[in-house]
């Protein structure tokens, strides 16, 4: 019984990890176009660029 268990979540977990795996590559992409965007923004307004802007959350960075 253990061996039709470990065959029948096979698909399940290989399944998980396809998504997992799709998910991140989705976010980095998503990631790199939003730091372009920012980065053009940035130059045509002529803004310095705040390289750490992505690190951490938006709540943390405005707590007083």
């Amino acid at each position: 019984m253990d061996k039709h268990r470990r065959i029948a979540n096979a698909p399940h977990e290989h399944f998980m990890r396809t998504a997992e795996d799709e998910f991140d590559k989705f976010v980095r992409t998503e990631l790199a176009l939003q730091r372009a965007e920012r980065e053009e923004r940035a130059q045509r307004l002529r803004l310095p660029i705040d390289l750490n802007f992505g690190n951490g959350s938006l709540r943390d960075r405005y707590r007083s």
